[in-house]
């Protein structure tokens, strides 16, 4: 004789287990609005409909099947409410069987009553059989499902069968695309390839600088930096494109370094081999912009940029603070020094100029020592007023 449960254990265990429930209800839900299932297809997608009958809870109930290259929709009559989703790349096998109580009973999803049901419906003899992945959507649920009117059963059953078929046809295509796009982007986001290129940029810097270093070469010299160019890039134009297949699109997209590059590489190629642009200087200085993609190859570097353009808005504050500061001196300049120093602080422009000038260190001695020939006491006090 085992010991009956405390009363309060046994109303935890129940709300703990409801509690899970209303989660897991929640979140099928949630996956569901996700996956978009839980709206009709649109009239473009639709590519056409039959009444049928689907056996759920022992009982037969009447649906519309909606049908599109992707999905069987089981809607109600009036085909405003989704009442189930069938993805068609999840459909394992579609086999038929008697429409009987022997049939049925075979299958597991009948009683008496829905026996008696299913023989006072004029339905057809025989029933589909629909068999979904158990790690799918519908979590290896089988559906059986019957068309209500005997002479679409046959042309139901090839409509699904070749509808199912190109739909794992198409995942399993896209899933060799994904496998392929996941091992492309492993390598390409790895260390080795990022400091490969990121050496690769900081080389054509180099050839740049040698190239702006040797500006009267020899005709010989100036093919060997115009073939060192072509090959930087051929090689960037590369990478482009391994990048943007090892995560396009949205991924992609959302990196403002690959649309940095998208920029450069595009613009290079326009300077360089564009008969207008090529003759252009302003156009080839683009080449000299490549060095700004080494900060998205390298974590140490791309943490200062941020850094500093996150900077940018308290630097901003502190230099409109200097401003005002400034702009205080010149005005006191002004009053205190204007008429016996006409050429230093005569007018407010003048002033502040010479208030820029002792603030960047570039003339304080020289114009301190002019105001204390005037009044050494007025030059003390200006000094030190802030």
């Amino acid at each position: 004789f085992a010991p009956s449960q405390p009363t309060s254990t046994m109303l935890s265990t129940s709300f703990r287990s409801n509690r899970e429930a209303s989660v897991m209800n929640r979140q099928d839900s949630v996956r569901k609005a996700s996956l978009g299932f839980s709206r009709l297809p649109t009239e473009r997608h639709i590519m056409g409909s039959v009444r049928v009958l689907v056996h759920m809870n022992s009982k037969w109930h009447e649906r519309v099947a909606l049908y599109t290259k992707r999905h069987i929709f089981f809607t109600n009559d009036s085909k405003d409410i989704v009442r189930d989703v069938v993805p068609l790349d999840e459909v394992k096998s579609i086999a038929e069987k008697d429409d009987s109580r022997e049939g049925l009973k075979k299958l597991g999803h009948v009683d008496s009553q829905a026996s008696a049901h299913a023989e006072s419906i004029h339905a057809p003899k025989k029933i589909l059989v629909i068999e979904t992945d158990p790690g799918g959507y519908n979590s290896g649920r089988t559906y059986l499902v019957k068309t209500v009117d005997p002479g679409q059963h046959q042309e139901w059953k090839n409509l699904i069968d070749s509808l199912a078929a190109a739909a794992r046809k198409r995942k399993m295509q896209t899933t060799r695309f994904k496998s392929s796009q996941m091992l492309v982007a492993s390598i390409f986001d790895s260390q080795v390839a990022q400091k490969t290129f990121g050496l690769l940029i900081f080389a054509n810097f180099a050839v740049n600088i040698a190239e702006c270093q040797y500006t009267d070469t020899i005709a010989s010299k100036q093919y060997m930096f115009d073939s060192l160019q072509l090959a930087f890039n051929i090689i960037f134009l590369i990478e482009l494109v391994i990048n943007m297949y090892a995560h396009w699109m949205r991924e992609f997209l959302r990196n403002r370094w690959n649309l940095v590059d998208v920029v450069l590489v595009l613009s290079t190629f326009v300077a360089d081999y564009t008969t207008i642009a090529s003759q252009i200087t302003v156009f080839r200085i683009v080449r000299v912009f490549r060095i700004v993609r080494i900060f998205g190859k390298f974590q140490t570097l791309r943490k200062i940029v941020l850094s500093i353009v996150a900077s940018v808005g308290p630097m901003i504050g502190a230099f409109f603070v200097l401003i005002i500061l400034t702009c205080f001196y010149a005005v006191i300049g002004v009053y205190t020094f204007g008429k016996q120093c006409p050429q230093s602080f005569g007018r407010f422009d003048i002033a502040f100029l010479k208030m820029i000038q002792v603030t960047g260190m570039i003339a304080p001695v020289r114009v301190m020592k002019g105001l204390n020939t005037i009044h050494a006491t007025k030059t003390c006090i200006f000094q030190v007023i802030p």
